[in-house]
């Protein structure tokens, strides 16, 4: 058994255009959430890049220019991609690919990513490919370069794997990037002056994902309340919402109940907060 304190994660993987984040596009993106070891939702679409595919491209993941005629454009997918993906660590092989892409063309801030190669390394699996490291732990798949495939086996690479020791596989891992407590810190601060999220990642030359990601720590500490970063009514919507599915329920489900109206990190807030030991105690 994997010795990560990893309860929950998402397996991702994205099938581009090049491998270049800034200059080549995403056109299939695959996105799986493990819970306690099992898959529990998923996040699949192909995505209509602004450019026509090279023949190799297509020739080694299937993908067609014809198959993404009537896909959507990433801004299309951008929210909704963002929400399936929350806050959640990141599991992944050969992850620095993802996680470029993941910066250049979402923003998306510190977190935690976990790279199934070099982990699969440190516990003496020599491989290199996703294909041949899972065909040493006895995983298959249907297909291969194929986003939501490939994002399933990661994950199930990333739960097979064997206990490492002595090499500390969180050390190994390409990037374990995390918000530090001094930049929490200084997001605080700025928000107690009045600033909104947009104006304190701009004062602080951050994603604004990044900032939401500071938010929602404060309001699972219980160090701000939800009514400092939410309206009155923004907070109903999304209270609602929640409570049509269920407070344990998942993002995508209460994200549907509230008739794709209200933005996922509406729903993340609120829900971090009303999880806080404090808030608890108050209902």
């Amino acid at each position: 058994m994997n010795p990560l304190p990893l309860d929950e994660f998402v397996s991702l993987d994205f099938e581009t255009t090049g491998v270049v984040a800034g200059r080549d596009e995403i056109i299939e993106i695959g996105a799986i959430r493990f819970r306690a070891g099992r898959e529990v939702e998923a996040f699949e679409t192909l995505v209509r890049p602004a450019r026509s595919l090279g023949r190799h491209i297509s020739e080694k993941t299937g993908i067609t220019m014809a198959m993404l005629a009537d896909a959507p454009a990433i801004g299309d997918v951008r929210e909704k991609f963002l929400g399936f993906l929350a806050d959640a660590p990141i599991v992944a092989h050969q992850a620095r690919f993802e996680v470029s892409f993941l910066r250049s063309v979402f923003g998306v801030g510190p977190r935690e990513v976990y790279d199934t190669m070099i982990l699969a390394r440190a516990a003496g699996i020599p491989a290199r490919g996703l294909s041949a490291v899972a065909a040493a732990l006895g995983i298959d798949s249907p297909v291969w370069h194929r986003a939501l495939p490939d994002a399933r086996a990661a994950g199930l690479v990333y739960l097979a794997l064997p206990a490492v020791s002595p090499v500390d596989p969180v050390a190994a891992s390409p990037r374990r990037i995390l918000p530090s407590r001094a930049s929490i810190e200084e997001t605080l601060s700025l928000l107690e002056e009045g600033l909104l999220l947009e104006e304190i990642a701009s004062r602080r030359g951050l994603a604004a994902s990044t900032i939401e990601g500071h938010f929602e720590r404060l309001l699972s500490t219980g160090r701000i309340p939800i009514e400092r970063v939410l309206p009155a009514e923004r907070i109903s919507a999304a209270r609602a919402a929640w409570e049509a599915v269920g407070w344990e329920g998942l993002l995508t489900p209460a994200y549907e109940a509230g008739g794709g109206k209200i933005p996922y990190r509406d729903l993340r807030w609120l829900r971090a907060w009303r999880m806080t030991e404090k808030v608890a105690g108050e209902r």
